[in-house]
């Protein structure tokens, strides 16, 4: 993974975990590919439905308290991966954990991904 690539998920250091991630994405920081509490900063990766829902509780109970980061990657309907899940579909994903989307980013030219936060971390919009 690229230093940009790094910048952009804002891996800032801390455990790292790396969850069903596919063989061939490149992954240059130290994470751990095995499921462990206390998770600064979550990397999932869910080629369909049946994967979100086989992850979605395990990767939520092992993210850290505070500020810490879980990305979900999922495909690009672009890409030659077909799938049955898609940004609009994954955006509650993680509302009962009270993790709530607050950005989208492209990973490459297969995957892209959603960042969620903790409620109580996300800036409210004034209005």
């Amino acid at each position: 993974m690229s230093t940009d690539l790094v910048k952009k998920l804002h891996y800032k250091g801390g455990k790292a975990l790396l969850l069903n991630a596919p063989e061939t994405f490149a992954w240059t920081i130290e994470a751990s590919a095995e499921l462990e509490q206390g998770a600064d900063f979550i990397l999932l990766f869910a080629r369909n439905a049946e994967e979100v829902e086989q992850w979605k509780d395990k990767a939520a109970a092992a993210l850290a308290p505070g500020d810490s980061i879980l990305w979900l990657a999922y495909p690009k309907k672009s890409s030659k991966m077909k799938s049955d899940i898609h940004r609009d579909l994954l955006w509650d994903t993680f509302a009962s954990h009270q993790l709530r989307p607050v950005s989208q980013v492209s990973l490459d030219e297969t995957w892209s991904a959603l960042r969620y936060r903790h409620e109580d971390r996300v800036k409210k919009k004034s209005t």
